[in-house]
């Protein structure tokens, strides 16, 4: 008999569970008034943040002009990894690299410019240098993506010296 009263008390609570559960999950009743109820989709999303981080390089010698062929490399570690993101200039001695990671309140880059054309344009110094972004610079955000912070953009201008 005791185990019988036990089985249906826990009967009892479960299905009294369920029906609060069912009452409190469904729907988004957040802002209504009393009596009021308001039909809107739950918000269904899977994802997590991120955010696009552009840097767009231009590459000169001393005497103004462009160099062409130049290495580029960026990574968020202050070392090299096979993580790193690698691009070239173009012949007017631009490059474009970005990568899409986690938005943060500051977030810095680490960029890496060798000439790696044995001699082409003449045989120019490594450079290593860094690039931050502040959470304030993104623009682009959606409503639709919530997970999406939006982009941010810096123009870096470097001039590489000849090697002596």
């Amino acid at each position: 008999m005791k185990k019988l009263t036990l089985k249906f008390k826990n009967k009892l609570w479960f299905s009294l569970l369920a029906v609060i559960a069912f009452l409190t999950g469904c729907g988004n009743n957040t802002g209504s008034k009393k009596g009021e109820i308001i039909n809107e989709e739950p918000a269904c999303e899977y994802g997590c943040p991120h955010a696009d981080y552009v840097v767009n390089i231009k590459i000169n010698n001393e005497n103004g002009a462009a160099i062409e062929g130049i290495e580029i490399k960026m990574d968020e570690n202050d070392s090299l990894s096979e993580y790193s993101i690698t691009e070239y200039t173009d012949s007017a001695g631009n490059a474009v690299i970005g990568l899409t990671d986690s938005p943060m309140d500051i977030r810095t880059f680490y960029l890496w410019v060798n000439d790696i054309d044995e001699g082409k344009n003449g045989f120019y110094q490594s450079i290593d240098t860094s690039v931050s972004f502040k959470y304030e610079e993104f623009t682009g955000k959606t409503e639709e993506d919530n997970w999406y912070a939006g982009s941010a953009e810096k123009t870096l201008e470097i001039i590489l010296v000849k090697k002596k």
